[in-house]
Formats: C-alpha cells, sequence, structure tokens
C-alpha cells in the first residue's frame, strides 16, 4: 500500500522463484471445472508451534484421523483465497478436539480467548496432508524425508511424497484489537467437503495450475523488496527504526596521495621519513536514502572511508557525485610508482566500471569508471568521468506534467543466461534499446536517460509430451526476460519556482538538512508543473511511434546490431552469435501507463489525435495553441452551462405539457407524489386539474397503479 504494507504478491504467467524459501511441491487439482479442489487424506497437531512444515521430532506429532469419504465429499475440498478462514467437515470435530487437549490440557474452541504473543506462539501447529501430483519425486532435491512440504516417511511411511502443509496458530488465532482478545478460525462444521481458506494459505507461494490439473505449494515471506531497499538493508542495521541511510557506490582515488608528495626528499637512507601529502576519493550515490537515515557525508565519514580526520573536505554536487579531499602521510619505502593490475573477477565487482548512479530529483546523475591498481585500490580515470540529465527514478515521476507518460516494454532473449546479468549487461541493453528505436525520420525518439531497467527474470517455456500432459522438468529454461520502462519526458513543463531551487541544492547531509528538506518537500507537494496540452499531445505520439517500433519485422535484428557497436557484450554473446536465436527473442508486451496525481492508469493509444481520430476535448487547445485547457475553460464552461439549463427547461415545460393533455401516458405522476404537489399548487393549478381528469377518465387502472407506490411511501 501506499503506507507501505505489504499484503503478498500475486505472479501472473509464470512463478516467480524469488518468493520462495523452500522447494515447490504439487498437489493434485481433483476439479475439471469450477474451484481448484484438493484431497485431503489426514491432519496432524504438532506441540510447540512453528511456521513450517519440516518434521525434526515426529514422535510429538499428533494423528488425526477420519472418514476420508466425508471429508472429501460434495464438492471437495477447495482452495478458495478469497475465503478468509478454513472450514472441514464435522467428523474431524471430535478426534481434532482429543489431540488438542491431550497436547493444551484444554477443550478446542472457536471462541475468544486471551492469550499472550508467546503462548499464540507455543499453540500446536496444523498439519494438513494432500495428495500429490504424482507419486514420484526429485531426487536431485533428495529423499522426500529432506524435501520440505513432503510427508515423507517420518510421518507416513505408505506415502512419504504426499504434500504436506503447516498452518501456525499466528495465521489460524485472529487477534481483535479492540478485544485484546484472540479467535481460532479453524472450523469443523461442514456437512460435505470443506474450504481451505486464506488463514491456511497465508506463509506459501501458491501456484494455480489449471493446465496441468494441479497446485503448487512453496513456503514464504511472500514479499518482494525493492532493489533499492535490499540496497538499503546491506547498509543500514535498524533501517525500519530511523528511516533508511544514503548508499553509495564503492569509492575510488582521484589522487593519490604518493602522486602530491615530494618524492625527492627520499634518498635512500631515511626509509621511514613521512611524506605529507593530499588524497582525494569520488563515489557516486546510488540510493540518496529517506527520513532521518544518514546523509550521503555522514555514511562516507562513518562507513565509507571510517579513517578520514575531521578537517576533511566532503561534498555531493545535485548529480549524486560526492568528492573527499583530506591530508595523507606515506613512508619514503613506500613510494613507488603505481600501475594498473589485471582485472579478475573479484577486482570488477569491486571497482565502479562505469555504471550509472542513481536519477536524482535533480533530474541529473553521474558515472565514475575506476580500474584496480597494485596498490590494491581502485582508481579513477578523471576523463571518464561524466555526469548527465536523466528522467527516470526521482526524477519527475509524481508530477505528471514533468512525465506524462511512462511506457512499460517487457523484451525476452533467447539463449542469455540471466545468471551472468551485471551492471555492463544492463547499460549494454538500455543503450541498445534506445539506439534501436527510432521514427519515420530515423531520429531517436528518447535518450538511454529516459530508460529505467526494472527486473530481469529467467525466461521459461512449459514443455508437453505427444499426449498433451507436461514432462520432464515441466519447463525449459530458453533465456532471459527484461522489464524496462521509458519515461516520456517533457522538457517544456513549468516547474514551481521552489522545485527549480531545489534541484540546485545539494544533497541534503545532516539532519537539519534532511529535516528542512522534509518539511519543504511537504509544503511543496501540491505545487505541480504546469505544461501545454499540445506538449502531451507530442509526447504521446512519442509514446504511440515505439510500440509501433517494437512491432515491426527486424526489431530484434536492429536490437542485435545496436549491441554489437557495445564494447560489453559478454551476456549477450550467446543471442549475438547465434542468428536463431535472434528471431526466436521476442518483445513480449508493452503498454503505456498515463501517470496521474495519486496513481496511473493504462493509457489507450485509440484515443490519440491522430488525422483519422481526432478527440475533440484533447486536441482542440494543442491545434489552437492555447497555453493550456484553463482558457478553453473559462470560454466553454459558461456556455455549456447555460445551454445546458435551458435545454433542461425546455424538456420539463414540454413534458408537462404532453403530461396535461394526455393521462394516459405511463410515466403519469403516481397519486402520492401528486398529493404533496397539490399542496403547493392549489386545487386549480395544473396538477389539481390534471389529477381531478385522471380520476374521472381512468379511476379502476389510477387506483391500482397506486397501489405499490403507497406501501412504498408508507413503508
Amino acid at each position: 500500500s501506499k503506507k507501505g504494507i505489504s499484503a503478498g504478491v500475486m505472479t501472473l504467467g509464470g512463478i516467480d522463484r524469488r518468493l520462495d524459501s523452500t522447494p515447490m511441491v504439487w498437489a493434485r487439482n481433483l476439479a475439471r471445472t469450477g474451484w481448484f479442489t484438493v484431497y485431503v487424506k489426514k491432519l496432524y497437531l504438532r506441540p510447540g508451534g512453528g511456521s513450517s512444515a519440516q518434521i525434526d521430532h515426529p514422535e510429538l506429532i499428533i494423528p488425526i484421523t477420519a472418514d476420508l469419504f466425508s471429508v472429501n465429499s460434495g464438492k471437495g475440498v477447495i482452495l478458495d483465497s478469497g475465503t478468509t478462514d478454513t472450514y472441514l467437515h464435522k467428523s474431524l470435530a471430535q478426534p481434532f478436539n482429543e489431540a488438542w487437549k491431550k497436547i493444551t490440557g484444554k477443550p478446542y474452541s472457536n471462541l475468544p480467548v486471551k492469550l499472550t504473543r508467546q503462548q499464540i506462539a507455543e499453540l500446536p501447529t496444523i498439519l494438513i496432508q494432500l495428495v500429490p501430483y504424482e507419486t514420484g519425486y526429485d531426487e536431485v532435491l533428495g529423499l522426500p524425508d529432506d524435501i520440505i512440504g513432503l510427508v515423507g516417511n517420518k510421518l507416513d511411511e505408505n506415502s512419504p511424497t504426499d504434500v504436506l502443509i503447516a498452518v501456525p496458530a499466528t495465521h489460524y488465532m485472529e487477534y481483535s484489537p479492540s478485544k485484546n482478545v484472540y479467535t481460532s478460525r479453524f472450523y469443523f462444521t461442514e456437512t460435505r467437503g470443506g474450504v481451505l481458506g486464506a488463514n491456511t494459505l497465508q506463509g506459501h507461494d501458491v501456484v494455480f495450475d489449471w493446465d496441468y490439473g494441479r497446485i503448487g505449494f512453496a513456503e514464504s515471506t511472500c514479499k518482494v523488496s525493492d532493489p533499492r531497499e535490499e540496497k538499503a538493508g546491506l547498509v543500514s542495521e535498524g533501517a525500519d527504526a530511523r528511516g533508511t541511510d544514503c548508499i553509495l557506490q564503492n569509492p575510488a582515488v582521484t589522487k593519490a596521495c604518493i602522486d602530491t608528495v615530494n618524492t625527492k626528499i627520499c634518498t635512500g637512507d631515511n626509509p621511514d621519513e613521512m611524506l605529507e601529502g593530499a588524497e582525494e576519493w569520488a563515489m557516486v550515490v546510488d540510493y540518496p536514502g529517506t527520513g532521518s537515515g544518514l546523509g550521503c557525508e555522514d555514511v562516507i565519514r562513518k562507513k565509507m572511508l571510517p579513517g578520514m580526520s575531521r578537517d576533511a573536505e566532503i561534498g555531493c554536487n545535485d548529480a549524486g557525485l560526492c568528492t573527499t579531499k583530506q591530508t595523507c602521510n606515506v613512508a619514503c619505502r613506500y613510494v613507488r610508482p603505481i600501475e594498473p593490475q589485471q582485472d579478475d573477477e573479484n577486482s570488477k565487482s569491486v571497482c565502479p566500471h562505469g555504471s550509472w548512479g542513481a536519477c536524482l530529483e535533480s533530474c541529473r546523475q553521474a558515472k565514475v569508471t575506476s580500474s584496480f591498481m597494485t596498490d590494491g585500490r581502485c582508481h579513477e580515470d578523471p576523463k571518464e568521468r561524466e555526469e548527465r540529465e536523466c528522467h527516470t527514478e526521482y526524477c519527475g515521476i509524481s508530477d505528471p506534467c514533468v512525465i506524462p507518460f511512462v511506457v512499460h516494454v517487457i523484451l525476452a532473449f533467447r539463449g542469455v543466461d540471466h545468471s551472468t546479468w551485471d551492471k555492463n549487461a544492463e547499460s549494454t541493453i538500455i543503450d541498445a534499446f534506445s539506439d534501436a528505436i527510432k521514427n519515420t525520420q530515423n531520429e531517436h525518439i528518447f535518450e538511454p536517460s529516459d530508460v529505467e531497467l526494472l527486473m530481469i527474470s529467467p525466461w521459461h517455456q512449459d514443455v508437453l509430451d505427444f499426449s498433451g500432459t507436461a514432462s520432464g522438468d515441466m519447463s525449459q529454461l530458453l533465456g532471459t526476460k527484461v522489464v524496462m520502462e521509458v519515461h516520456m519526458y517533457n522538457n517544456n513543463a513549468i516547474k514551481p519556482e521552489s522545485s527549480a531551487e531545489d534541484s540546485a541544492r545539494k544533497i541534503p547531509n545532516d539532519l537539519a538538512d534532511r529535516l528542512s528538506t522534509m518539511l519543504r518537500s511537504k509544503a511543496d507537494s501540491k505545487k505541480l508543473s504546469e505544461c501545454k496540452s499540445s506538449d502531451i499531445f507530442q509526447l504521446a505520439q512519442k509514446a504511440h511511434e515505439i510500440h509501433f517500433v517494437l512491432q515491426k519485422d527486424g526489431f530484434m535484428e536492429s536490437l542485435r546490431d545496436s549491441m554489437k557497436s557495445s564494447q560489453e557484450v559478454f551476456a549477450f554473446s550467446p543471442m549475438i552469435q547465434n542468428e536463431q536465436f535472434v528471431k526466436d527473442s521476442i518483445v513480449f508486451s508493452s503498454w503505456t501507463i498515463k501517470t496521474e496525481v495519486g496513481g496511473g492508469s493504462v493509457y489507450d493509444h485509440e484515443l490519440d489525435p491522430y488525422p483519422h481520430a481526432l478527440h475533440y476535448v484533447k486536441i482542440t487547445p494543442a491545434y489552437f495553441g492555447f497555453l493550456n485547457l484553463s482558457t478553453v475553460a473559462y470560454i466553454c464552461l459558461p456556455l455549456l452551462v447555460t445551454y445546458l439549463v435551458s435545454k433542461r427547461r425546455r424538456e420539463s415545460h414540454a413534458g408537462e405539457k404532453m403530461l396535461s393533455l394526455n393521462p394516459n401516458t405511463p410515466t403519469f405522476c403516481p397519486k402520492p407524489f401528486e398529493i404533496v404537489r397539490r399542496k403547493f399548487g392549489g386545487a386549480n393549478s395544473m396538477l389539481g386539474l390534471r389529477k381531478k381528469a385522471t380520476q374521472d377518465l381512468e379511476a379502476p387502472l389510477h387506483n391500482s397503479d397506486t397501489q405499490a407506490p403507497r406501501r412504498r411511501d408508507n413503508e
């Protein structure tokens, strides 16, 4: 939610393995139509609680048996995430209560009770055994006893590959904050079948696979963190309590201490003589931080370069480039030339290798390129330092006039291994994608700084045998899927003055600066930029052209050719070298989001004001050159209101005249309504005459027609 509350994840079109903390196990779906239905074979109660289905002490677990025919009768036991609670057959009530009383010493009840959190954690965990999709198991994962989610020989040696679901008390005991009580929402009341509701499914990644007739279960926290939050977690401890600290790329030496000392003093007879110089470092902001977390300068001083002197100079500009300068000392024995060292995998991951930092609110970002040297540190190449304007991440996404449209694109690359993906691959695809999208005049529609890569994931395709059923591992790894978005930036947007001043400020560092920035941002949150509708129209055209280019034959070939010009194409080498892989690569989908205050909506390009599909309200201001829609509103609104009022009056008079001439009309007012109106009109008014004429001409019909309205009126 907007408040940061996570209520789970819904994945469409595949399986997101990032959600799973245990292997996916599959239960059989018994239904051919309607709800997903499973076959419940047995229940267990495990003393001591626990949220996992892992079996450590099987001798303590109490099995609960019942009449399987009754438990699975009727529609069967269905899975329904839309039902909050779980309902099972009433025949399970007695054996369940006996097992519950044996563990807790008290009878089981659905009445509210007062318990502490510790007592809730110690309540028994309910284990549910289901019939599996198939009796085999994946030997790569080990034996059934080793696979979390399978019953194993420890519990049921006759059915070790059955699926086992754990429902801890924290899921089936519902807490009422107003009354400070807990109520069990696991009911044994059904006369036929049952429902495994949301409290049973909670804590699992559940895959509803209708095509193969199966339901997958894997234990999960059901949360995929924002990559920025994940990075924040690596740097900040206790971030939830005080906000998130600034995150920076690894620092690089801009000017080494040895390069600034007077080496002529070192004659060979004084190896321990200390020389004084100055050392400079540079690093780029990857995440500016939030709330009252540490600012970028504090992070540099306390975490990145903790040995810095108090008089060290530290500063960060509006592009997120932070530099430091401090005095240093080096002994003559260590004065030697610093030379490049051959990069290995470790040095490549440590040294910033030309990846862009975060796109900040100033709509600028920076890049530092460094290489590993013989002194064991990363040294920057000052010639490769860059800053540029950007329009992603924190730049204008909440201001509809600055970023009126965002184009989402999903690409799938055959033969590309997602495990080899790195920052270089990200830069390669963004640069190549920007180069491959051109309009009819062969001009670039957007720049690489307008593109943000959101996610990469393996590209799987289900494999079926000749009978139409799944074979082998059920899926084949084809390559890598890439999700990107293009921010359509309006460089003609008129920004509020406060925003222009803020963009020129450096990144706030200390608590006072950050608090001031937060208060100022809150005060200015309603001050949005202004823009011309003609500019929005042009950006809608550009967004439409992007979709047009993506649908053209040969787009993937153009993208491949653009990749070839990049120096870093390791991740894409299999596709580039294999023509068939290029042909198999596809554009999965693309759509446009129209940004709006409070949330965006999918934009329909069918309404774009092109010559064959003019949309009067949207296109008129653009063609006539009005500065904004307010001009049109001031001119047209009074005329429109006057027209509608006069039209309503004409229709009202015409309808009244028709009713007075034709009392038999079906729309003639019922009697209760006439009585109320007659009090104001008098006996000789139009309503009074109309009522009298109606009673004289159609008394029976009128009386019968008014019975129902009278009853409603009396009620």
